[in-house]
């Protein structure tokens, strides 16, 4: 399934260009490709680092339909599941998201809901199977004056091979201030949620900040921070609090008349594990997308 669903996408960047050269017509269309590496900064946790990870994107819109589709596959290789007996990883999976969603208004409030099938395959011989989620995005804007109220909502339901099903959510509400048509800054307050193994909970909570700033000559500016207020996590035998993660990243991207738009982002993230124990990751991607 992992490769017909590649090659779909790429037939579809190949194909569908041939349906809109006519410049009037309503159907908009993008394919994209990118790479990112996540890795750790401290030699002791470089077994858990994530390899080279390339990927690919479609999407499909219509200019009279407030619907979209999106179709992305991304080829991940973990390192921390390396297995000397095969030579193989146990963490190189194929992710692939199948994302159906609509843009709606009334009155001045946005809706934005989107429904994401995520579907993760093992790549090697003999692993487990299948594993699914089903996310469900609930995106609202308020208006205040020229502001806006935002409120986020993912719940999501994870079905895994021979494994108890889990319940998975991420909330994120806060304030937007725009200070022109080309700045904005954002201060939310975001809660992830995962009941696991029937009493296993993870539960962590942090403040995040937003700046934006869209240049005239079609350079995006998106520096951003998460702040680690509450972590918990427990599986019923062990119960670890206030193991917090912090990190500072930033967004960039560049929209060419002509449709192609490369885009990059980088990060740093501590992870605090334990008392005396922390983990630093950066993590880059690059890549490009053309619209037409």
């Amino acid at each position: 399934m992992k490769k017909s669903l590649i090659f779909a996408i790429i037939g579809l960047a190949v194909f569908i260009p041939t349906l809109s050269a006519d410049s009037s017509s309503p159907w908009n269309f993008s394919v994209g490709t990118y790479m990112e590496n996540e890795m750790n900064t401290d030699e002791a946790d470089k077994d858990s680092d994530l390899f080279i990870s390339p990927g690919v994107t479609f999407g499909i819109s219509h200019d009279e339909i407030p619907l979209y589709m999106k179709v992305e596959a991304e080829n991940r290789q973990a390192g921390s599941y390396y297995r000397e007996d095969t030579g193989q990883r146990l963490g190189h999976t194929v992710r692939q998201k199948l994302m159906f969603g609509g843009k709606f208004g009334l009155g001045g409030i946005a809706f934005n809901p989107e429904y994401e099938l995520r579907i993760h395959t093992p790549a090697g011989i003999g692993y487990e199977g299948n594993s699914y989620e089903n996310r469900f995005k609930l995106n609202f804007d308020f208006p205040v004056s020229e502001h806006n109220v935002y409120l986020n909502m993912m719940p999501t339901y994870r079905v895994n091979n021979g494994k108890d099903n889990t319940y998975y959510h991420e909330v994120e509400t806060g304030f937007r201030y725009r200070f022109n048509g080309t700045q904005s800054f954002a201060l939310g307050l975001y809660n992830e949620l995962e009941n696991f193994d029937n009493d296993g909970l993870y539960n962590e909570v942090q403040a995040r900040l937003y700046y934006n700033h869209q240049f005239s000559n079609g350079i995006n500016f998106n520096p951003y921070a998460r702040i680690g207020l509450y972590r918990q996590y427990y599986n019923g035998d062990e119960n670890v609090v206030d193991t917090l993660r912090q990190r500072a990243g930033l967004k960039m991207s560049y929209s060419a008349e002509n449709g192609v738009s490369p885009f990059t982002e980088v990060w740093y993230q501590n992870t605090n594990l334990k008392e005396d124990q922390n983990v630093n990751t950066v993590m880059w991607k690059v890549g490009v997308s053309y619209s037409f």
